[in-house]
């Protein structure tokens, strides 16, 4: 009985971790779209005469710099494989 359970729970334990995977990318997805509205936002107040195509590609020029500054300052950082969510080391 002890063998018939451990397959369950390793299944159990990757839809739960492909869950929160897909939860993340929905966030990002999300918080992408809302920047985006923001900057639209932001450039039609600055000058309303441009054109939205016009102000599409400038917020995201913007968005990708932003994103780029982002990920060079986070560089330094540990990557997640190095230690765990809670910021310690794995088990050895």
């Amino acid at each position: 009985m002890k063998f018939a359970l451990t397959p369950m729970i390793v299944a159990a334990a990757l839809i739960l971790t492909g869950t929160q995977a897909l939860a993340d990318d929905a966030t990002n997805a999300g918080q992408h779209k809302q920047m985006m509205k923001d900057c639209m936002a932001r450039q039609k107040a600055q000058d309303s005469t441009m054109s939205r195509p016009a102000m599409k590609s400038a917020c995201k020029a913007e968005l990708k710099a932003k994103m780029d500054s982002d990920k060079a300052a986070h560089a330094d950082q540990p990557a997640m494989d190095d230690t765990h969510q809670n910021g310690n080391p794995p088990r050895q």
